[in-house]
């Protein structure tokens, strides 16, 4: 199995791969305008973040992620959510952002808009428990001339009244 240290590592790879390794600019957005639109398209509870993909943080993290995981806004980082990625799920989602690298290296730059990433995979909270996050994204922010993605916007969304058990769902890339 692998050490979560690996594990982020392997991600961060992932991540300055698909940023092109192009320096970041601030961002600038009203969140609680994002708050409204997403909770009209949302089946549960859910927390929506911004990723800076060139230094594997986040940018923003909505105050929700407590009520769905359970841990404090303040604390989010991508090593704790990757560090409670129930054992068995931490390769498919390594291998899902893998084939996700894969497939937006392959894009021009006026296509990577296009294109929502979503799966879903367990994350365990403070009290032991497991919550099935159905995980989304779509890029916010990149390099015009290169195509290096900078920042995503992701929500994570509690399905697991929907799904407690079984597989996880493969990776769908939407046009």
């Amino acid at each position: 199995m692998k050490k979560i240290s690996d594990a982020m590592s392997d991600f961060r790879k992932m991540n300055t791969t698909l940023s092109g390794n192009v320096l970041n600019q601030d961002l600038n957005f009203d969140s609680e305008v994002h708050r409204r639109l997403l909770s009209i398209f949302q089946p549960g509870d859910f927390y929506f973040f911004v990723y800076n993909l060139n230094r594997s943080e986040f940018d923003f993290v909505s105050p929700e992620i407590e009520t769905v995981l359970g841990y404090k806004r303040e604390d989010a980082t991508i090593s704790l959510i990757l560090s409670n990625a129930h054992p068995e799920d931490l390769p498919y989602f390594l291998n899902f952002e893998n084939k996700v690298v894969e497939f937006f290296k392959q894009l021009r730059p006026d296509q990577i808009l296009k294109y929502k990433v979503r799966y879903d995979y367990r994350i365990r909270r403070p009290d032991g428990e497991y919550v099935r996050i159905l995980h989304q994204l779509i890029t916010l922010d990149f390099d015009q001339q290169h195509g290096g993605i900078l920042r995503t916007l992701g929500v994570h969304t509690d399905i697991t009244h929907f799904k407690k058990e079984g597989k996880l769902v493969n990776i769908s890339l939407w046009n």
